[in-house]
């Protein structure tokens, strides 16, 4: 079933409800941001609420072209009914979702204010 979210102030908006290993959950809206090749990015808050552990910190480069160092932890999204297990990126930016997320999927935005943001899975063959 195809996931739906709305365009608010030039932002492609998703609903998306983000779990730790051990279940405890937080739900954000996220930006769907195709510059960002990585699955999501959350805040330090919606990380600390979800209390995983940290994996090893990787470096990052940012769309500036600086290169930073962010912490990586695992978890889990509810994606296209499924749970499906992400890498989360911390980010003060904000929640994004990513092209990895995407991947093996259609996105379709219609880019005016109040517009529909629908991702739905690719058929085999697609």
């Amino acid at each position: 079933m195809p996931m739906q979210g709305i365009v608010l102030g030039r932002e492609p908006l998703l609903r998306l409800q983000i779990q730790s290993e051990s279940g405890t959950s937080v739900e954000v809206m996220a930006v769907v941001d195709t510059g960002f090749t990585g699955y999501l990015a959350l805040r330090p808050s919606d990380i600390s609420a979800l209390d995983p552990e940290a994996n090893e910190p990787v470096f990052a480069q940012l769309a500036d072209g600086s290169i930073v160092q962010v912490e990586t932890y695992d978890g889990f999204a509810l994606w296209l009914d499924r749970r499906s297990k992400v890498i989360i990126v911390e980010s003060d930016g904000g929640p994004l979702i990513g092209m990895a997320m995407l991947d093996n999927c259609r996105l379709t935005i219609d880019a005016v204010g109040g517009g529909i943001v629908k991702v739905e899975a690719l058929q085999s063959g697609s």
